[in-house]
């Protein structure tokens, strides 16, 4: 019972989450109006800003964090930066909220964490060569991908398009050398799981349009 009761107390639901970024944000904006730095009449622009800033900084530092634990920091430093300049790009699945985001991005670098510690050099080099023509083309071909959380105008999707087939050709690149220089290293292969993880993001969010679109129907 005592330990029920301790539970309940320390549960959170993805509400009081993202209360508390809400409630955060506003008040480091109301903060920052009081100090003459930032005006009143734009306070839900910044406030909405402050939210990502912060909710990006939860999941940053939750990720550095266990990197660090793990032993895996130059790993988790190169999914990062394969990672989250391509998922801007080119979309894919948006949670709705900041909490379902966070738990969506711990399961997935759990699963990274899990591969990159026991996948064996034999399998990475057979893994880079089928994966990283298989991500490139799924990015070519979806991307970039609009959800319902996030719509795009026709010349933001142009735009993001362009963008998004430059980096993955550039992060491609980079896979192969980074390869070929350090062979006994994952460094490549964080990479390209980086590149992976928005391929199937894209791919999952396809497939959830053209059901929900067949359903409809």
């Amino acid at each position: 019972m005592l330990l029920q009761k301790v539970l309940s107390r320390c549960y959170f639901s993805d509400r009081d989450v993202c209360m508390m970024i809400t409630v955060l944000s506003e008040k480091t904006v109301l903060l920052f109006i009081a100090q003459g730095i930032l005006y009143e009449q734009d306070k839900e622009v910044y406030a909405y800003c402050f939210e990502i800033l912060f909710a990006t900084l939860l999941n940053l530092c939750a990720v550095l964090g266990i990197s660090i634990v793990s032993n895996t920091v130059p790993e988790t430093v190169f999914f990062l930066l394969s990672f989250i300049p391509l998922r801007q790009a080119a979309g894919g699945y948006h949670a709705q909220n900041h909490f379902r985001c966070f738990l969506i991005l711990m399961g997935v670098y759990s699963l990274f964490l899990f591969i990159v510690n026991n996948l064996t050099q034999e399998y990475i080099a057979v893994a880079i060569r089928i994966g990283l023509p298989m991500a490139v083309l799924i990015l070519f071909l979806l991307s970039p991908m609009e959800d319902a959380n996030k719509p795009l105008s026709g010349e933001e999707a142009k735009r993001l398009r362009k963008r998004s087939r430059i980096s993955v050709t550039l992060y491609a690149a980079f896979v192969v050398i980074l390869q070929m220089l350090y062979p006994r290293s994952k460094w490549a292969f964080a990479v390209l799981l980086g590149i992976v993880t928005v391929a199937l993001s894209l791919l999952a969010t396809a497939v959830k349009q053209a059901v929900e679109k067949r359903q409809k129907t």
